[in-house]
């Protein structure tokens, strides 16, 4: 008889080992992950980790390689970590797919059948037709984080928050930057107040900044193309057919409790299309498995995208999350240049802007381009969610001197 598990999640990234986690914390007894490469996703191994390495970690004197050898040391640590998280969960290291209804065929084991199945299988770099990627000149993020040498010049095709780290990686280790985006400015799915603030201070350290440009690969005359035009779900070979899904967008389309339409599947994280983000994905698989856990009458709360903070990890650092336009809202800015922990440690480009119901002064979103700013967007995502008004925020005592006073004096210059 083949094996039976309450819930089987195939993938082991920042949405599938979340969500078995949080079933075996929900108490289902039998869960399982299949997972054929190192735990933890493309966030850890290739992804938000190495990269937060290059952009803050220390520049060692041995330069990048020695800065990956330092990544891959941290990555070891808290592979670790997730193996930790996993225990008492059943692992198969293998390929997975589908086999109709309720069973999952694993390479090298067989059939077995599962109450749940959880899709977490993730995306990988989506390459360019005339410019395949080949690991030597051609590269992509994969191949980015584990150069042994940065290239004397790169070009750099995409500037949304991976094109916009790696310009900084890259120019902060030697390389000449060239920066070119097809649409009208870099960070184009963030707010334009956020492209600004990010686009002069690439210029400010030297990257070559190309906004409305194509790369005609015959005229790069450079060491290195890195294409950072997105990323693909991995939706291939998975026997979806088998259950009767679909992907004409690309992805597996779901609601916001992780339902893919058909009994019993689920998916979460970057197979489930955009936002692309660990931090979803994580999300994602909490919920998931809650409302597995919970049965159709304890469902959770379902997943908001607007209360997905949006992130890029440069200097200054960029971060948005909710409602930041329509005509019933009012804004309040303030900036670190006026900032005395910024000022001291100069740290002053970028401010914050606040924005809230203009009836009510309920907050709605944030804005925020500067030092650690990443830090201080999940709180202002925690008030929104629980109603807080900006008079609220700005009668709250911050610890001075921090750079967060800046979230309370744009809350004050709210309720002016």
């Amino acid at each position: 008889m083949a094996d039976f598990f309450d819930v089987l999640v195939i993938g082991a990234g920042p949405g599938g080992y979340p969500c078995a986690h949080r079933a075996l914390q929900r108490g289902l007894k039998k869960v399982a992950v299949v997972e054929m490469a190192a735990p933890g996703g493309v966030c850890l191994n290739t992804g938000c980790i190495p990269t937060k390495g290059f952009l803050f970690g220390p520049s060692p004197a041995g330069g990048l390689e020695e800065r990956v050898r330092a990544n891959a040391a941290a990555i070891g640590r808290l592979q670790k970590g997730v193996e930790f998280l996993l225990k008492g969960v059943t692992r198969f290291s293998a390929r997975a797919r589908l086999a109709g209804p309720g069973r999952v065929e694993i390479g090298g084991h067989g059939v077995v059948t599962a109450r749940h199945i959880v899709l977490a299988t993730g995306s990988r770099p989506r390459p360019l037709a005339r410019l395949p990627f080949d690991g030597t000149r051609v590269l992509s993020s994969d191949h980015a984080v584990a150069l042994p040498s940065a290239p004397a010049s790169i070009a750099i095709i995409g500037a949304g928050a991976v094109g916009c780290e790696f310009a900084e990686v890259f120019s902060r280790y030697g390389s000449r930057v060239t920066l070119i985006e097809a649409r009208d400015r870099i960070v184009p799915e963030m707010d334009p107040w956020l492209s600004r603030h990010l686009e002069r201070a690439l210029k400010k350290r030297g990257v070559d900044v190309q906004v409305g440009a194509t790369a005609d690969p015959a005229t790069l005359d450079v060491g290195a193309i890195l294409v950072a035009v997105g990323r693909q779900a991995n939706v291939e070979e998975l026997g979806l057919e088998t259950v009767g899904l679909s992907t004409p967008e690309g992805f597996v389309r779901v609601d916001g409790h992780g339902r893919t339409g058909v009994d019993g599947v689920w998916a979460v994280g970057d197979v489930t299309g955009p936002p692309q983000l660990a931090h979803r994905a994580t999300r994602q698989g909490g919920i998931v498995a809650d409302c597995i856990a919970g049965g159709p009458s304890a469902l959770p709360s379902a997943l908001n995208p607007l209360s997905i903070p949006a992130c890029v990890y440069t200097h200054p650092q960029l971060a948005q999350v909710g409602r930041v336009t329509g005509d019933d809202l009012k804004m309040g800015e303030a900036f670190f240049r006026a900032n005395g922990y910024a000022v001291v440690t100069d740290r002053t480009d970028g401010g914050v802007r606040l924005f809230a119901e203009a009836e009510g002064g309920r907050l709605t979103g944030a804005l925020l381009a500067g030092p650690e700013v990443a830090e201080m967007v999940g709180l202002i995502n925690a008030l929104i969610g629980a109603g807080a008004t900006a008079g609220q925020l700005a009668d709250t005592v911050f610890p001075h001197p921090t750079l967060a006073e800046v979230v309370r004096e744009a809350a004050e210059a709210l309720e002016e």
